[in-house]
């Protein structure tokens, strides 16, 4: 995607936008580029994942919106609460990791990348955007 934003920037300012519009617009596709990771997307765990009436394990991002449950938290105090989550992957400002340290609180634009099956991680998603009372 960072090629295509690299050409797309290129192109435009060859057609006279200015730099600084060129430049904002890339950067809002930046910010918004994990919208595209929003649903289910088949894990290497199960052969049949995404498959209509399939068990499998899937991978599904939760992007954290301001007034979210989690934020503020960390992993551990929100697993203390009864809610175990298998994170498959964590991004924060553009920069990605397979997970938050224990010591990093959660906040808004936060992505959580989870592994799981499906009913479990629409059921996580609940709990860390609204928190206890769904």
């Amino acid at each position: 995607m960072e090629a295509s934003l690299m050409l797309a920037s290129n192109m435009l300012m060859l057609l006279g936008d200015k730099p600084a519009k060129v430049q904002q617009q890339i950067l809002d596709i930046q910010k918004n580029r994990y919208q595209m990771l929003r649903g289910f997307y088949a894990s290497e765990v199960g052969s049949d994942a995404g498959e209509p009436g399939s068990d499998s394990d899937t991978l599904h991002a939760i992007e954290l919106e301001e007034g979210a449950w989690a934020i503020g938290k960390t992993i551990p105090q929100i697993q203390a609460t009864g809610l175990s989550l298998n994170i498959a992957g964590f991004c924060r400002d553009g920069f990605k990791s397979l997970a938050p340290s224990s010591e990093t609180k959660l906040k808004a634009g936060d992505v959580l990348v989870l592994c799981g099956k499906k009913a479990r991680l629409y059921w996580c998603e609940e709990r860390l955007l609204r928190g206890h009372a769904i």
